[in-house]
């Protein structure tokens, strides 16, 4: 009797823990084997916290500023090292230096030259490339004044004339307060230029009544 009672109280036993793994696996809410636990219950373990969330958009925000300040810089590198080379392919070449096409590089046979070219534009391109830039230049910039002044000076009217005339002594006197040889060059060129202008601007009017 005592070892039907052991055998009895062992089996029951075992039969309440078999009772108890029965209703825990068939209660609401729990894991059944080869389904999905519950929707409420899988998000609740599985969603993140809203600070969680919060720390995790603000570490994408900042790894995307970073690499949008790295492709700007390397953009700023880019431009600083192609800019100049494309200024430079853009720009002008500098032409050759006209040579002064008289031979016997003296005052005489330069002035000589600018009487005998066949316009107002050769004599001043002549004086321009043969130019000493000295005292010298004097004497040749009359020379082209005088070349030019057979193209306008006896076309202008009394007003116009008086107005040519005072350009002239403009540039004669523009650096009067200067010593050095080289100003009387400059001023030489710029009255020269100023009869180069008169000259081109009757050559106009000239033309221009040629067509009518």
């Amino acid at each position: 009797m005592t070892g039907r009672r052991k055998a009895f109280g062992a089996q029951s036993g075992l039969e309440r823990r078999f009772d108890t793994l029965t209703h825990w696996r068939c209660s609401p809410g729990a894991d059944r084997p080869g389904e999905p636990p519950p929707i409420n219950d899988f998000r609740l373990r599985n969603s993140s916290s809203p600070y969680q969330g919060r720390r995790h958009n603000a570490a994408l925000e900042l790894s995307s500023s970073q690499s949008l300040a790295m492709f700007i810089r390397l953009c700023l590198a880019l431009s600083a090292f192609l800019l100049p080379a494309s200024v430079a392919l853009a720009a002008p070449k500098p032409s050759t230096p006209k040579e002064c096409p008289v031979t016997e590089h003296s005052l005489d046979a330069i002035e000589a030259a600018i009487e005998k070219a066949p316009s107002c534009e050769q004599s001043m391109d002549i004086f321009q490339t043969c130019a000493y830039g000295a005292s010298g230049d004097v004497a040749l910039g009359q020379a082209v004044i005088g070349k030019c002044e057979g193209d306008f000076l006896g076309k202008l009217n009394s007003g116009q004339k008086r107005a040519y005339e005072q350009e002239i002594k403009r540039c004669w006197r523009k650096y009067r307060r200067e010593g050095g040889t080289m100003y009387r060059s400059f001023e030489a060129m710029c009255a020269a230029a100023v009869a180069q202008a008169y000259s081109r601007r009757a050559m106009r009017a000239g033309g221009a009544k040629q067509h009518k």
